[in-house]
């Protein structure tokens, strides 16, 4: 296999895996879309609508639709910049955040029960590949 064809192949593979954890994970109050966008936050993280617009590849207005449903949820919030008041940044409130916990522990654990027939070593070696995928991609795609 080329280096283009193991791309491919972990492509396929990513979007399978998040599909399969959304669909494993997300809570039956959310649709799978909600959850996809609660889930690009962190405690600390504030994004704005186009920011999370342009992470999930929607369009402004279906992303707003988004966020206003889970405002009446009670998973985030918004406030207005204090030097900008046409900028509006969005952060998840405590009962968010709340649920992005679950959301990591239920992902922890079908994590661990896939890797439960892995060696210690061969855990090891898996760990280190996702760290640094993860700092190549991250280097790469900013």
């Amino acid at each position: 296999m080329n280096f283009e064809e193991y791309i491919v192949a972990f492509a396929h593979v990513y979007g399978k895996l998040e599909g399969d954890l959304i669909l494993k994970t997300k809570p039956d109050v959310l649709t799978p879309l909600q959850y996809r966008l609660l889930l690009i936050f962190s405690p600390t993280t504030k994004k704005t609508p186009g920011e999370i617009s342009d992470c999930l590849n929607l369009t402004l207005p279906n992303t707003s639709r988004e966020l206003r449903h889970l405002k009446a949820l009670g998973l985030i919030k918004k406030e207005v910049d204090a030097t900008d008041k046409r900028c509006v940044w969005i952060s998840t409130t405590d009962a968010g955040n709340a649920l992005l916990d679950l959301a990591k522990g239920e992902m922890a654990k079908i994590f661990s029960k896939a890797f439960s027939h892995v060696s210690p070593e061969e855990l090891e070696k898996v760990l280190h590949a996702f760290s640094y995928l993860t700092k190549v991609l991250d280097i790469t795609l900013k």
